[in-house]
């Protein structure tokens, strides 16, 4: 499913490059091992647009992967998401 759903955004997109890398290949352990991946599938995403890898546990979607993709190229920002705590805060002030 990872795989088709990077296939399907990268055949919508001409802005990226996609890299695909089976854990079954010595070159895909050897990139399991260099990002510290345990579980598959993972994806990742980078870019000169963000400073950070963008990194997915499981299946993305289409929708998170193209918004990853934009973040990276620099094309929208990074939003932490708000704890439950933090939004109760923020009622009170």
């Amino acid at each position: 499913a990872a795989v088709n759903s990077a296939k399907e955004v990268s055949n919508e997109r001409d802005d990226f490059e996609l890299e695909i890398y089976s854990s079954a290949t010595k070159e895909g352990r050897k990139m399991a091992k260099k990002y510290g991946i345990m579980s598959v599938p993972a994806v990742f995403v980078r870019g000169n647009g963000h400073p950070e890898i963008i990194g997915h546990r499981g299946a993305p979607t289409k929708k998170a992967l193209n918004k990853s993709i934009d973040i990276a190229l620099g094309l929208k920002m990074w939003e932490e998401k708000k704890s439950f705590i933090e939004k109760i805060k923020e009622r009170f002030k």
